[in-house]
C-alpha cells in the first residue's frame, strides 16, 4: 500500500514586542559611551544561537550581546523572551569608524524566518567626547597635603601605594575589636550584612550574618558590608586622613561601595576588581587593605602585580569589563600573555599591623595559599567609587561626612 505523507511545517516565529531603553527619549547622550539595552518577545521558542543582534550603520556593524531577562519572561508567560545589553565606546567603536554614525544608526534583529531593523534616535550632547566615560577618564592626579608627587608617580607607574604604619597599633586593635564585637551583636544586623562561608571550597556559599554560627570563624570566610552597621568602622575605612589620600587618585569624592572583613587569607585567584564591580567611569575606583595584625608568609598574604594596571583591560563580548564566566579562560590567556610581554612579576605584601595597601581598580591581585591553617590574617578590605558618578539617591552621608553606597 502506498500513501502520501504530509510534511508538517513549523510556523515561523514572529517578533511580538520589543523594548529599547535610553535611546527612545529626547535626551542626548552625555557620556562618551553608548549602551544598547532592552528586550524582545517572540510568539514561540527557538534556538537563541539563531538570533543575531547588531548595531549597524551604513559603513559598519557591531555585535549586541544577549542576556537573560527572567523579569520580563515572568510578566509575559505566553511569549518567548530574551534581553540584550552592550556598551560601546563612542569615540573608539563608533566615531573612529564613521564620524556620522548617528545619522544611520539602527538595531538589526535577525532570527529564523525574520529580519527587522529599528532606527536608533541617538543624539550626542555638545562636548560629550571630552567627558569622563566608562572606558576612560581625563583626570590627572594632583598632590595635596596627604600625598606627594613621588607617591603619585609610584601610583601612576605601579598602580599601588603602601602606607606603612598609617594606623597605630592601638587603632588597629580598636578596629579589630569593632569586628570582634559585631559577632556578638550579629543577631541585630539586617540581611544586608552577609557572610561567605567555606571560601575557596566547593561548599562556598553566602548566608545572612545574623544567621551565622560561631563555628564559621574557625574556617576561611568573608564578612561582607559591615560598614552599613557601624559609624565607627566607616571612620577607619574613609575618615578624613584616608579620604585625603584617596581623593587625588580618584579625581572625585570617595564613596564606600563595599567592604570585606577577613580573619584568614582569602586564597582568591588573581583577578581585577572590575571583574565583579566595574565603576561607572573606568579608572574611578580604588581599594584599601588594612592590616589588623602582622601578616606571616604562611598565612596566605596578598599578592599583587606592580604595573599590571596598565594592561589594556580585557573587554568581554558584552562590551564591558565585568567577568563573563564562559569567557574566563580567554581572558586569563590574554592576561598571562600581557604579564610575560611586560615582564611583570608578583609581589607579596608582608604587612605589619596598621599598614594600609591601596590599589588601582585594574591592578591584578589575589590571595596566596594558606600554608599554615593555624595562622590568621586579620584584615579589612574596602572598595570605593566616586560620588560624582552616581545619583544622590544611591548613597548616604553619615554624621562624619562619609559617603557610602546603600544596599536597597
Amino acid at each position: 500500500m502506498f500513501g502520501l505523507l504530509k510534511k508538517v511545517t513549523v510556523p515561523p516565529s514572529t517578533l511580538l514586542l520589543k523594548h529599547i531603553y535610553g535611546l527612545e527619549s529626547d535626551e542626548p547622550i552625555h557620556r562618551p559611551e553608548l549602551e544598547i539595552r532592552g528586550w524582545l518577545a517572540f510568539d514561540r521558542a527557538f534556538d537563541l544561537s539563531k538570533l543575531c543582534l547588531t548595531l549597524e550603520t551604513d559603513t559598519f556593524s557591531l555585535p549586541v550581546v544577549l542576556e537573560n531577562r527572567p523579569d520580563v519572561a515572568a510578566d509575559l508567560p505566553n511569549e518567548f523572551c530574551t534581553g540584550f545589553n552592550t556598551f560601546f565606546d563612542i569615540q573608539e567603536d563608533l566615531v573612529s569608524k564613521n564620524p556620522n554614525w548617528v545619522n544611520s544608526a539602527r538595531l538589526r534583529i535577525v532570527w529564523p524566518n525574520g529580519d527587522e531593523q529599528i532606527p536608533l534616535d541617538a543624539r550626542l550632547a555638545q562636548n560629550m567626547v571630552n567627558e569622563n566615560s566608562y572606558f576612560r577618564t581625563n583626570h590627572v592626579p594632583r598632590p595635596n597635603h596627604a600625598i606627594d608627587e613621588a607617591q603619585l608617580q609610584l601610583w601612576d607607574d605601579s598602580g599601588f601605594l603602601v602606607l606603612e604604619g598609617f594606623y597605630s597599633a592601638a587603632e588597629a586593635d580598636e578596629l579589630k575589636g569593632l569586628i570582634e564585637s559585631s559577632w556578638a551583636d550579629r543577631a541585630n544586623y539586617s540581611d544586608k550584612v552577609t557572610i561567605d562561608r567555606d571560601i575557596g571550597t566547593k561548599d562556598e556559599r553566602r548566608i545572612s550574618f545574623a544567621d551565622a554560627d560561631l563555628a564559621i570563624r574557625k574556617t576561611p570566610h568573608k564578612l561582607n558590608d559591615l560598614y552599613l552597621e557601624s559609624d565607627r568602622l566607616r571612620e577607619y575605612q574613609l575618615g578624613s586622613r584616608l579620604r585625603d589620600v584617596l581623593s587625588p587618585m580618584m579625581g572625585g569624592t570617595p564613596m564606600i561601595c563595599n567592604s570585606l572583613s577577613f580573619e584568614y587569607g582569602s586564597q582568591q585567584s588573581d583577578h581585577f576588581d572590575t571583574f565583579f564591580m566595574p565603576p561607572l567611569t573606568r579608572n574611578r575606583m580604588v581599594a584599601s587593605w588594612i592590616a589588623m595584625e602582622d601578616v606571616q608568609l604562611d598565612a596566605g598574604p596578598v599578592r599583587y602585580y606592580p604595573g599590571s594596571h596598565k594592561i589594556p583591560p580585557y573587554r568581554f563580548s558584552h562590551g564591558r569589563y565585568n567577568l563573563k564566566l564562559d569567557e574566563k579562560q580567554q581572558c586569563e590567556e590574554y592576561v598571562e600573555h600581557q604579564l610575560k610581554e611586560r615582564g611583570l612579576e608578583p609581589v607579596l605584601f608582608s604587612a605589619k599591623k596598621g599598614d594600609v595597601l591601596i590599589w588601582h581598580a585594574h591592578l591584578l591581585h589575589g590571595g596566596t595559599p594558606i600554608n599554615n591553617p593555624a595562622l590568621t590574617r586579620k584584615s579589612l578590605v574596602t572598595h570605593y567609587f566616586c560620588c560624582e558618578d552616581w545619583d544622590g539617591a544611591c548613597y548616604e552621608e553619615d554624621r562624619s561626612g562619609i559617603f557610602y553606597l546603600k544596599r536597597d
